[in-house]
């Protein structure tokens, strides 16, 4: 929400959609965009991503604990890019701890990166040799036209000017370039209201990041749901202490599971996560 009204349709009518401690989501009543009120100032939240200047980083382990789950994922969202690009460079914006770079850096493509998190940034330079920019979009001041490919994997909605990223995005993205962009969605908001101060700025619908899209100068190609299959519940409800940990260990078996619960049930109620493939229009 700005001070001309909704990010989207400029709407100023509201409705509280969650609430959470001091802050509220409001939805739209016109489009439907979910969107945090009020909004915390973006130096705080810089502080909470970016963490120290100076940190220690040990390449030998894998912070997230996860690095099997997110590669697995990430290789199969790169399986959907490269049926609509060959590989070329592609840029990956909130690029964390380098794991989707580095994977597409193994099929081919020419990598580059833009992370907030010092330490994350960090670890991908050290472990996986990636060049990883440490701050905002728009500081890297990357060239124009440079890139065949730009993704954002659950980035979107931490930024407090969406439009604006995506004006820039547009910059840098080739005529011909892919933009790929992947958010949870109004329905997943609750998985996510455990913080004080709220990380998730926006909650798009399929409705609102088309629009958000379309305003910013995309066409849109399509837009793919997911629901989540819920299994660190379950396995915590089981009685399994460590559900992530039991995860890892199991992921070749679980990882077949949970895709065949997604193709049985991607049809099925409201998706918890979307992604967006989107070209500049006059491709």
């Amino acid at each position: 929400m700005t001070a001309e009204g909704c990010l989207i349709c400029r709407e100023t009518g509201s409705r509280e959609f969650l609430s959470q401690g001091d802050f509220s989501y409001l939805r739209c009543e016109r489009c439907g965009l979910v969107y945090l009120h009020p909004q915390p100032d973006f130096s705080r939240l810089r502080d909470l991503y970016a963490g120290k200047v100076e940190c220690i980083v040990d390449t030998r382990i894998d912070p997230t604990g996860e690095e099997i789950i997110h590669r697995s994922r990430f290789a199969g969202e790169l399986d959907r890019i490269e049926k609509q690009r060959s590989p070329g460079r592609i840029l990956d914006i909130g690029s964390a701890w380098g794991f989707f770079l580095a994977e597409a850096r193994e099929r081919g493509w020419k990598t580059w990166g833009v992370e907030l998190s010092h330490e994350a940034s960090e670890y991908a330079r050290s472990r996986f040799g990636l060049d990883v920019f440490t701050g905002k979009l728009a500081e890297a001041r990357l060239p124009a036209s440079h890139f065949d490919a730009v993704t954002l994997w659950h980035v979107l909605e931490h930024i407090p000017d969406p439009l604006a990223e995506l004006a820039e995005i547009r910059r840098i993205l080739r005529n011909d370039g892919l933009l790929v962009i992947s958010v949870p969605t109004p329905w997943s908001a609750s998985d996510y209201s455990s913080d004080a101060v709220p990380l998730h700025l926006f909650y798009f619908n399929k409705v609102t990041l088309t629009a958000l899209a379309r305003k910013a100068g995309f066409r849109v190609l399509r837009i793919e749901g997911q629901r989540s299959s819920g299994v660190m519940a379950k396995l915590k409800k089981a009685g399994i202490r460590d559900p992530r940990r039991f995860v890892v260990r199991h992921w070749n078996v679980l990882s077949k599971l949970r895709k065949l619960f997604h193709s049985m049930t991607k049809h099925l109620g409201h998706p918890r996560e979307i992604t967006l493939y989107a070209v500049p229009p006059d491709r």
